[in-house]
This record gives C-alpha cells, structure tokens and sequence, in this order.
C-alpha cells in the first residue's frame, strides 16, 4: 500500500523557516511522521508552532540529536534498575543500599519524635535507603515509590535484614494514593527529594498532593520534607543568577546502569517558575527512549504558604551540608548557604 503524501499549509512551511537550516528536514519529517500517525490531512501551523515551542525549552540538538552509543556496558557500570527481586538481591549483596541512609534515619526518628510502632509513610521510598533503616528502629514502615525498579531492590533490601516494611509500587500523581487504604492514617509522613523535586508540575497539583498528605496524617502528626539542589532555591550554587533576567541554567548528568543508561537534561529559564527535565534511556541494541517533566518551583515563602493553605503549618527549618551524600548532615538551623532544606510541618486540625 502506497503510503499517503503529506501536505504542507503554506502557514506552516513558513513557519517551518525559523528552524536552523540544518535541522529543518528533521523537523519536517518529525511534523509528517506526526500528521501520518495522527491520520491528519495536513501539516498544519498550530502543529508547527508546538514545536517551536518544545523546542525553545528543549533546544533544537536536544530534540534530534542522536544519543545511541556502541555498548553501554563499555562505559558505564553500577545499577539503575532491578525487575526481579533475584537481581535486586545480588546487587544488595555486593552492598549496594545508599549511603548515609542511618544518618538520615536517625535524624527522622529524633525531629518527628517518633516512637517503636509510630505509622510512618516514606512518600517515594525509592530503594528503601530510609524506609529500611527506620523499620529496623521499630517504625511501622509504609514506603510508596513510583519505580518498580526501586521497589524490587526495597523489598529484597527488607526480606535480607529481616524487617517489616510495607513496600507498595503506586504512581504519586495519582490522588487518592494507589494501595494505601480509604481510611489509612498515619503519626508522621516523609518525603526526601520527592515533594518539590520531581513534583509538582503545577500548583493545581501541589494542592492536590499537600491535601492528600493533610488527609492521610492524624491530628498532631507531621511531615518531613527533604528538598535538595535546584529546589531551593536560595542556594547560591544553584542559583548563580537572579530570577526574571531572562537567563537559562542548564545541568546534565548520567543514572549508570548495568545494561543500560539514562541522561538526564535539567534546564531553568530563570524568568519563569518551572523546570524542564528531560529524561533519555539508552539500551543496547534498541532505539534511545526519551520522557520529559516539567517542575513547578516556590520559594520558601511560596512553601509555608502551600503548606499552610492545606492546613500543615510550618514548625522548624533545618538545613543539611549534605557531606555524607545527597540529604546527609550535619543538620543545623536553615541558611541560604545549605544545599538542603528540611521543613517540619504540623497538621494541626
């Protein structure tokens, strides 16, 4: 069967000029290979103009360049992902678990006072650094995480030391939270590096999320909340330039993996409130995967207003020098010097 020619709006072809000449033709076969899978008549402006749009926030290499490499293995090594708990186990067993995670434990147990048997839920437990050591503590554990990688490695991490942690694959965005019960309550709630960092993607879902952690904790419990890196803000290492003067930060690094690996994109135009993550997977043998997010930021006055809003007011800010890796202390009163920040909010109603 003769495939179907694509028409051009003449709109859209003179749109289609502002692309840098040598990426025109992959931007044209991009939009036709669109309006073929979409049964579409025409290429037309709007479709275009999407595009420019992406493309303004993602830069033109970034959308068409070409990150296949020979073998993945060659260079990079560690793990990323584990499906089968067998596999989770054997990268457990070479002590692969996260550093500084006790450290981090410790201090939980003493700002949120917790208690052996205290119902505590890690909201995107990942592969369980913080939730485990807790569980050793006597904390009754509920550990909700959005990859299943990391869930495998949580639950392998839990079977070989011998402790109880409710270890669920759920997605975060999703209101109610998927597997915790209608009536679930809980004394305290953590989040390190979730809340803040890899959500929300709007203000619509901050309150979502802020309301959902209001229903899920007991009168007189508290949350927690890790926020690291570009989050903060105020963090001059992050923030070299001011916000509103139009300029763009941009950071790129690698998630190594044992057969494959992720680069990961992070770019801020500083006169807006959001970033713009790209995600790309590499696999040998197959075509490079790509995903992408997009990060609302606050200010830590924005925070306490979100937070107070859902009814969670804000006890304490602490800070972490992070020395022991990414979250670790020692952790001191709050400054704009701090890489991390720690904020203690109370349900009082």
């Amino acid at each position: 069967m003769a495939r179907r020619a694509i028409v051009w709006e003449d709109e859209a072809l003179e749109l289609l000029e502002q692309a840098p000449p040598r990426l025109a033709s992959a931007a044209e076969a991009r939009l036709s290979a669109v309006a073929l899978e979409e049964g579409q008549p025409a290429v037309t402006a709007p479709m275009v103009q999407d595009l420019l749009r992406e493309l303004g926030h993602w830069g033109w290499d970034g959308v068409f360049g070409d990150y296949a490499r020979a073998d993945p293995t060659a260079i990079y090594d560690g793990f990323f992902g584990a499906k089968d708990a067998e596999a989770a186990a054997s990268w457990l067993a070479a002590g692969g678990t996260g550093a500084g995670g006790d450290g981090i434990a410790d201090f939980c147990v003493e700002s949120l006072e917790l208690r052996p048997g205290a119902r505590l839920l890690d909201l995107g437990c990942g592969n369980g650094r913080v939730a485990i050591p807790l569980a050793r503590r006597g904390v009754a554990v509920t550990g909700v995480e959005m990859s299943e990688d990391w869930v495998a490695v949580a639950r392998a991490w839990a079977m070989r030391d011998g402790v109880l942690a409710r270890l669920i694959h759920a997605d975060l965005r999703a209101i109610p939270f998927p597997g915790l019960a209608e009536d679930a309550s809980f004394d305290a709630i953590l989040s390190i590096g979730v809340l803040f960092e890899h959500l929300p993607e709007s203000d619509e879902q901050a309150q979502r999320l802020l309301g959902e952690l209001h229903r899920l904790l007991c009168p007189g419990g508290h949350c927690l909340i890790f926020i690291s890196g570009f989050s903060s803000r105020t963090h001059p290492g992050a923030y070299p330039t001011e916000p509103g003067t139009g300029a763009e930060l941009r950071n790129l690094w690698t998630v190594r993996g044992p057969r494959s690996f992720r680069l990961i994109e992070r770019r801020f135009p500083t006169d807006e409130s959001r970033f713009f993550t790209r995600y790309i997977r590499v696999d040998p043998g197959r075509r490079p995967s790509e995903s992408r997010e997009i990060l609302r930021y606050y200010t830590r006055s924005e925070l306490s207003e979100l937070l107070d809003e859902a009814g969670l007011s804000v006890r304490r800010r602490w800070g972490a020098t992070n020395a022991g890796g990414p979250y670790t202390g020692p952790y001191t009163d709050y400054t704009d010097e701090n890489p991390t920040l720690i904020i203690l909010a109370r349900k009082d109603g």
